[in-house]
């Protein structure tokens, strides 16, 4: 059993990947699906039961290196999404106004938005080393896919929350597609491994103990 396949339905061919090897099903016959009713509903995704996997399918693919790239792509997914947050927030902080001023001169937004776009920008050089780690196949990729994931998908949440707070905790309703966005960063740092866990990883592969 698999979870969290996405598009599961929809998609003509399904690359599974476990901890061992890494499989190809273009017959979806084969498998048996469960919708699974997870947060972000922009990428629906289903519980995958195979009866059984034969040599046919499997490919001599390395399963970390395909989880290697999810996890860079994931990070990379998040980074879009803060900075979509950050500049909705910061466009609604100059325009709106609140006891006759713009709420962006009020050091509760300002000082905040001002310290994400900070840490955003900087972990920009995080995803980049990672990728071209990965793509030139050094031999660090592993720390660097880890690191990443780890950090910007969970700095990417914090980020959301920061941002619907700025703009008057919208985002919890249905003014704003905020909740979305926010959805969408959450189901990214729990796929794949949440944060602690990659850092636990991560320090287990350096030999920390």
């Amino acid at each position: 059993r698999l979870d969290w396949v996405e598009f599961g339905s929809l998609a003509d061919l399904l690359i599974l990947v476990t901890d061992r090897e890494v499989a190809v099903i273009d017959d979806k016959s084969r498998c048996r699906m469960e919708f699974a009713d997870g947060t972000d509903l922009s990428r629906p995704c289903w519980h995958l039961q195979i009866e059984n996997i034969d040599e046919t399918m499997t490919l001599s693919t390395s399963p970390e290196k395909l989880t290697g790239a999810a996890r860079i792509l994931l990070a990379a997914d998040s980074w879009g999404i803060g900075k979509f947050m950050l500049e909705t927030a910061v466009e609604y902080a100059v325009t709106r106004k609140q006891f006759g001023r713009l709420i962006g001169e009020f050091q509760s937004i300002k000082h905040p938005l001002a310290e994400l776009a900070v840490a955003h920008e900087f972990s920009r050089a995080l995803l980049w080393q990672a990728a071209n780690s990965f793509d030139a196949g050094e031999d660090d990729w592993r720390e660097w896919a880890l690191l990443c994931k780890a950090h910007i998908t969970g700095l990417v949440v914090t980020m959301a929350r920061q941002c619907i707070f700025s703009m008057g905790a919208m985002g919890f309703s249905w003014e704003s597609d905020m909740h979305l966005w926010l959805k969408r960063a959450l189901f990214n740092s729990i796929h794949l491994g949440t944060p602690l866990r990659l850092r636990q990883a991560l320090a287990a592969l350096r030999g920390w103990g």
